[in-house]
């Protein structure tokens, strides 16, 4: 089994390295000097200028002298070089991992809103923005108070904000056509009530193998504020109909999208009606749900990912029976002088895994991520518990410079 990978991640590479077939991995510049000592006979390292660029990617390859024929599948590790893969693929005539209208359907919010719409599922009403007029009647004009404004295929809730009057939803589509142009059109949906759930997990023939449903402590809009950003695993024998039922859910999801090989992060809100779909990924969720998944599950998404795309068999979950937590540090703003380690986050009680990420001094922004965390205890009140403990504790221990 031969297969062309775009774009590296340490995290990726590490678990495919645990799977038995060779790979070509196209990756950036800027990580080639790094990435190139890690090239084995079965792991060949290319350089390339945008593993997003299809143009970049066949130049790489022909640079290299690489026959496309040699691969059996393309694939790209990241929400960003997904549909890239599937172009590829169709450009050398080898098979995509996931098909290019597949693809394009994991991405693409509004095509992704469509279909789930079209297999009758609940979903926010949706409108495309280009222009400032297209605000103003048209399928806009149909959309309740308050609404969400979000790129078309953008990642992470980077550039997502919650309006509340046409004033306020004007403003903020106006800015981000002025300085966010390149990630529009942009789409703007209803605000939908209820709690934020995450879904992730593994689909093998249409078949999910493994699956794990994750409340997040706060909706992801309302920690701009404050607050803890982060999710916790939820217990099936707890909460055995909301288990099951966001499993049906996220399975007919997948479905409605097309996936029947792969790994998924879901997004949904459990409302007064039932459940609502937000928005799914072809890839791992961010932050350490991977992490909370494997010790929640014994299943590691990335390692899964690889499987499905060589046809491997899937792996076999092993349930651990404590509550996994994982959260984004965040310092407060301004010119940090100081910040914990990593040795003193991982010494904090239930604290089971986690890192700082940012190095004082520096100048931290709201909402800015600096470090992450992996919380682990026997229920979910001592999990959100110790969540709240360690945001507050490494927060309040960050030394900020004193403005005069």
């Amino acid at each position: 089994m031969r297969v062309l990978i775009l774009g590296y991640k340490s995290v990726v590479d590490d678990a495919i390295d645990k799977l038995d077939f060779d790979r070509t991995t196209v990756t950036e510049l800027r990580k080639y000097a790094r990435v190139s000592q890690r090239a084995t006979d079965r792991a060949r390292m290319l350089p390339c200028g945008d593993p997003t660029d299809v143009e970049a990617v066949l130049a790489a390859l022909a640079r290299a002298g690489v026959d496309p024929a040699e691969f059996d599948a393309v694939c790209g590790i990241d929400e960003f070089t997904v549909v890239p893969a599937a172009a590829v693929a169709a450009a050398i005539g080898r098979p995509a991992h996931l098909s290019l209208e597949v693809s394009l359907r994991f991405r693409d919010k509004e095509l992704q809103k469509r279909a789930i719409r079209a297999a009758g599922l609940p979903v926010a009403r949706t409108a495309v923005v280009a222009r400032p007029a297209d605000l103003v009647g048209g399928p806009a004009g149909e959309l309740g108070w308050p609404r969400v404004v979000k790129p078309m295929a953008g990642a992470a809730a980077v550039d997502t904000y919650r309006a509340d009057t046409g004033q306020e939803l004007a403003d903020r589509v106006g800015t981000l056509l002025a300085t966010a142009a390149a990630k529009g059109p942009f789409l703007v949906e209803e605000y939908v009530e209820g709690g934020e759930l995450h879904l992730d997990g593994c689909v093998r023939g249409g078949r999910l193998t493994a699956f794990g449903a994750s409340r997040y402590v706060q909706n992801i809009l309302n920690t701009s504020s404050g607050g803890v950003r982060g999710s916790y695993t939820l217990d099936a024998t707890r909460h055995p109909e909301l288990c099951a039922r966001t499993e049906q859910f996220a399975l007919r999801c997948l479905q409605a999208l097309g996936m029947r090989d792969g790994i998924f992060h879901m997004e949904v809100f459990d409302g007064p009606d039932g459940l609502v779909f937000s928005e799914c990924a072809a890839r791992a969720g961010g932050g350490m749900i991977t992490e909370a998944f494997e010790a929640r599950y014994g299943i590691n998404l990335l390692t899964e990912q690889g499987r499905a795309v060589a046809g491997l068999p899937a792996g076999e979950p092993v349930l651990d029976d404590r509550v996994q937590g994982q959260l984004t540090l965040r310092a407060p703003v301004g010119n940090a002088l100081e910040m914990p380690g990593t040795g003193e986050l991982l010494a904090r009680p239930e604290v089971v895994d986690g890192r700082v990420e940012t190095a004082a001094p520096t100048r931290t922004s709201a909402g800015q991520r600096v470090g992450v965390a992996l919380v682990a205890a026997p229920d979910e009140e001592t999990v959100i518990a110790r969540m709240r403990d360690v945001q507050e504790w490494f927060a309040g221990a960050v030394v900020m410079e004193q403005l005069p």
